[in-house]
This record gives C-alpha cells, sequence and structure tokens, in this order.
C-alpha cells in the first residue's frame, strides 16, 4: 500500500506529528473497534481474506448483507454534512486539475484512438435535492474544468446523477450508494449510452 502525503506538511491541524507517525497511528488503530478474541476469530475463519488487493487494511469492508438493503425513509440525514462545501481548497484543487490533465495526455498518448467516457453517478434524488443550492457554484466550477479539457481531449461525458435509478429508492442501500438492485439497474443503463458511442 502507497501513502501519498500530499499536503499533509501545510495541514494546521496537524500539530508536531508526522506524517509516518499519523500512518502508523492509523495502522495500529484499524481495529480498535473490534475485540482481540473477534480479530483472532475473523482470521481463523477467514484468513488474509484481502490479501490479493490494496485493502488490507480495512476490516469493515460492506458485506452481501447491506448490499441488499433498501432505504426505507427513517435513516439518519447525512445530507446536513456540508461543511466541505463552504470551503474552497485552492492547492489541492489546482494539484487535481494538474492530475487530471497529465491523467489525459498520458492516456491519449497511450492510444491516440481511445474512447474514454468520464461519469457522474447518481445519489438518491431526494439526498441530492436537499443540497442541490450548496452545490451549484460547484458544479459550475466542475463543469467549467471539464468543458476545457473536453476542448483538448476527446473523451464523452455522462452526468446521470439525475437518472431514473436515481429516484428509486429500491436501488440504494443508504443515500449515496446503491445496493445490488441498483447496480444491475444503473450497469445496464450505462450499457445503453456507451453503446450509443460505439
Amino acid at each position: 500500500m502507497i501513502f501519498d502525503p500530499h499536503n499533509f506538511a501545510q495541514n494546521k491541524n496537524r500539530y508536531s506529528i508526522s506524517f509516518n507517525q499519523y500512518i502508523n497511528h492509523i495502522l495500529t488503530s484499524r481495529h480498535d473497534k473490534l475485540s482481540e478474541e473477534k480479530i483472532n476469530i475473523l482470521n481463523d475463519l477467514f484468513g488474509d481474506l484481502h490479501k490479493h488487493n490494496e485493502y488490507s487494511a480495512y476490516y469493515d469492508l460492506i458485506g452481501i448483507e447491506k448490499r441488499v438493503n433498501t432505504l426505507k425513509g427513517d435513516e439518519p440525514d447525512t445530507t446536513k454534512n456540508t461543511r466541505t462545501l463552504n470551503k474552497m481548497f485552492d492547492e489541492t484543487i489546482k494539484q487535481n486539475i494538474i492530475y487530471f490533465y497529465q491523467l489525459l495526455d498520458l492516456i491519449y498518448r497511450i492510444n491516440p484512438n481511445m474512447k474514454l467516457t468520464l461519469l457522474l453517478i447518481p445519489r438518491y434524488y431526494e439526498a441530492q435535492q436537499s443540497t442541490k443550492k450548496l452545490y451549484e457554484p460547484w458544479k459550475a466550477f466542475f463543469y467549467s474544468i471539464i468543458n476545457n479539457a473536453n476542448k483538448e481531449y476527446p473523451f464523452q461525458f455522462l452526468d446521470l446523477k439525475d437518472c431514473e435509478v436515481s429516484r428509486d429508492k429500491l436501488c440504494f442501500q443508504d443515500t449515496s450508494h446503491l445496493n445490488y438492485y441498483g447496480a444491475v439497474r444503473f450497469t445496464n443503463l450505462l450499457k445503453s449510452h456507451l453503446f450509443k458511442t460505439i
């Protein structure tokens, strides 16, 4: 697993802790919610379940039991957690735009005929509506970045945030994540869009 310090040194809340100390703290405390007995049982039953991928540091990946959940309407309203929407981290945004262009450049140098589709996937419609006003300036800014890049690189951009799947609560395990049924419906919808461009 590779850990990138990114702008860690500029973080005003980091006090005197180093990046390596912070990573060590995360790695040693990731099982804090589980007792030693439960960790041993999990290890005995499943071994190194995630050894084939990069998620070995995470013990609480979503299992099938959550993937078949559906929204019931009484979930806690997490859409009010909007403090990051009111902040603009200019340096991080500039860096991410540079990385975006570098990635596009690399893709089209490897294969100038690459058919590339960038995609915005849906959240549950009612959750989107409750923060719509706060997202409007961000959306305009995001679209300007996409449109400017699209003048230089021939990718397709699909905004499917307001597709029919987004309005069906049976498609979501929570307000931000599709369940299995929603994933199948969304995959079929996406496939129909992609086949139009081939």
